[in-house]
């Protein structure tokens, strides 16, 4: 939900969703502006092209749960499914009410162009062993995904790992994340305050692949992962 732009009708409201598309009228479509007072210029930027681009494919979009979203500066992992591809991100970055911050192999960044859109768009680079010629700690590979929640921001991934668009079969999760939200734990083991909130989103696309088809995204309950949760686990001092 945009402050600046109204874009809830009361029926979304009672049902705790909002809904985005050209097929609705002026006031229901996504906002324009972005309201969350993180997004980098770049970001923002980017973001408006996608929003266009999906209120033009789209006939529209059910949002709902968008208050589940902690606040600004409160670090954050969404992990959504992935099943459409660049598409997903698209969407995310159309109706998520805060930056979110993908990951990315680090190797995107040397190429000309993708790495303009890829630092624009403010992703995170992620090491990949096999990039680098296996001489890798695992420490380096997230060293950027830690910074980033340092400075309070959210990262979004797929514990599927790979888009299931080939597939359309589930996979097995993806082990890494889990490893992150540890040792961002551990770095702060001092601090008493430090979490991370663990936001999960689900994507339905009527038709993934048709003019004007419609799309659904809710956003899950989240929850706490903090010295207090490792500690219930067997972490000690």
């Amino acid at each position: 939900y945009c402050g600046h732009c109204d874009s809830l009708t009361k029926a979304a409201t009672r049902k705790g969703c909002r809904i985005v598309g050209h097929k609705m009228s002026s006031s229901h479509r996504a906002p324009c502006c972005s309201g969350d007072g993180e997004a980098y210029p770049g970001y923002r930027f980017i973001r408006g092209g996608f929003r266009l681009a999906m209120n033009i494919f789209y006939g529209g979009a059910a949002v709902c749960d968008a208050s589940n979203f902690p606040p600004i500066g409160e670090p954050t992992l969404l992990c959504f499914n992935h099943m459409n591809g660049l598409t997903d991100s698209m969407m995310l970055m159309t109706v998520c009410p805060r930056m979110v911050r993908f990951i990315a192999m680090d190797s995107l960044w040397k190429m000309p162009i993708i790495g303009w859109l890829v630092r624009s768009a403010a992703a995170v680079p992620v090491k990949r062993p096999k990039d680098h010629g296996g001489g890798l700690d695992h420490g380096q590979t997230q060293e950027a995904v830690l910074e980033a929640w340092d400075n309070g921001h959210i990262i979004g991934v797929s514990p599927e790992g790979a888009s299931t668009v080939s597939t359309m079969q589930s996979k097995p999760f993806k082990k890494g994340f889990q490893h992150w939200l540890v040792d961002a734990v551990l770095r702060h083991w001092e601090d008493e305050d430090f979490k991370i909130t663990v936001l999960t989103c689900g994507m339905v696309y009527l038709h993934p692949w048709s003019w004007r088809s419609e799309v659904m995204v809710r956003f899950g309950t989240p929850f706490v992962f903090d010295r207090t949760s490792m500690q219930k686990h067997g972490a000690t001092d």
